[in-house]
């Protein structure tokens, strides 16, 4: 019998992670899960709570994210951390582990069960995004990324984005799975072998269910809304604590949507804060901006997916319910004139804005029908993002059975 390892921190990796456990499960493996929750978000654990799956949470906590650390920091928590992570290898002894873009925590996981002769599969767990910067400002991202590469081998911290794959997570570990041929194509390019690539799809749509549109009423009725009021959802994002913009940059940014909806009276805007958000700091920000009644702020009193079955249009910087969001014929604008280093990587298939002036344009020519200009390339983005749709949990639990299968 295959044991099988399964390592979530977020979410959003929990969500894609748990449809792979339960083919692996129905094809006689045994699973276990470790959440590496950060202390200000139960997500990830939340979700494995309610599989099927016996799931532990891993000792070790820190009020910090990697980003935050300084290296001293890095080097002492890599010291503590070190024996629980042989500890629980040793407990569970497996086979494989997979798990997503590594953290500090992930990257001594990988580093100890190479030790071991334990097989790793590496997951994307989220969407592709592109970093904008001047010309200047990419020579000098690229020089600053080289000594931090240099600082992070030294202390196995693995930075970058969970959405990119760094040289020392792909030299490393056994197998790389990715959701597409998009994906695939880009980290083809950085020189990552392609023996090490596996498009395998994102499991998290292989049944994905129908919006909650039953819950409609009771969410429009949470919001004061009628049932024809045409809403428009903006996902948020922690900007500030995941480095890609100051916080004044993040306020701003939801201030300029609160005076726009002020012009825009043809839609409610719903504002759906990141759990990683100050709920009590925006609340105390609306009541100084008074803004109009067609705007709300909400933290989590409703899931995405209840949202989005109320809303007419999606709008976010670069947040990764935008991919759901098209799976289910819902239009979505990028917002690309903000201050934030990060963009969405979905053209063509969003309307992007260049600006504050161009995104009012955009709102206030809408219709119902505006979306279908780009069905086609929607389509075309769509089928390039998730490969094998249906079938991704079962791909996926295939290349991690071989690679047990096949180890030596």
């Amino acid at each position: 019998m295959v044991k099988a390892l399964i390592i979530a921190n977020a979410a959003n990796r929990a969500k894609v992670f748990v449809p792979v456990a339960d083919y692996l499960f129905d094809t006689g493996a045994k699973v276990t899960f470790v959440s590496l929750d950060p202390i200000l978000d139960g997500d990830a654990s939340n979700i494995l709570r309610i599989s099927r799956h016996p799931y532990i949470e891993f000792p070790h906590r820190t009020e910090k994210n990697l980003f935050e650390m300084s290296i001293k920091e890095r080097f002492a928590t890599l010291k503590q951390i070190r024996k629980p992570v042989n500890e629980m290898l040793t407990s569970l002894s497996p086979d494989v582990i997979l798990l997503g873009a590594a953290a500090y925590v992930e990257g001594v996981i990988i580093e100890e069960a190479r030790k071991r002769k334990i097989k790793t599969a590496l997951m994307q767990d989220g969407l592709r995004i592109r970093d904008y910067t001047s010309a200047f400002g990419t020579v000098l991202k690229w020089l600053v990324s080289k000594i931090k590469a240099i600082v992070n081998e030294w202390t196995l911290a693995l930075y970058g984005v969970r959405y990119f794959f760094t040289p020392f997570e792909t030299n490393r570990v056994d197998k790389i799975l990715l959701f597409g041929d998009s994906v695939f194509k880009e980290v083809l390019h950085k020189g990552i072998r392609r023996e090490k690539l596996a498009i395998v799809g994102n499991p998290v749509y292989d049944s994905a269910p129908p919006l909650p549109v039953e819950r409609s009423v009771d969410v429009r009725f949470f919001f004061g809304l009628p049932p024809d009021r045409k809403i428009v959802l903006f996902g948020m994002q922690c900007f500030h604590r995941h480095k890609v913009a100051k916080i004044d940059d993040e306020i701003a940014i939801v201030k300029n949507l609160v005076d726009l909806f002020r012009e825009i009276p043809s839609f409610d805007l719903i504002i759906k804060l990141h759990p990683e958000n100050d709920y009590d700091m925006y609340r105390e920000l609306f009541f100084k901006w008074n803004p109009p009644s067609t705007v709300h702020l909400i933290k989590d009193e409703f899931s995405p997916r209840e949202l989005l079955a109320i809303s007419d249009v999606f709008m976010t910087v670069y947040s990764t319910m935008a991919l759901e969001a098209l799976v289910y014929g819902i239009p979505v604008i990028t917002l690309d004139y903000t201050p934030v280093r990060h963009r969405l990587n979905l053209e063509p298939a969003t309307f992007s804005a260049r600006s504050y002036q161009d995104l009012k344009r955009i709102l206030s020519e809408w219709r119902d029908d505006t979306h279908i200009l780009i069905k086609d390339k929607v389509k075309q983005v769509l089928d390039s993002e998730l490969a094998n749709l249906g079938f991704a949990s079962e791909k996926a639990a295939e290349v991690i059975l071989d690679l047990v299968k096949n180890q030596t």
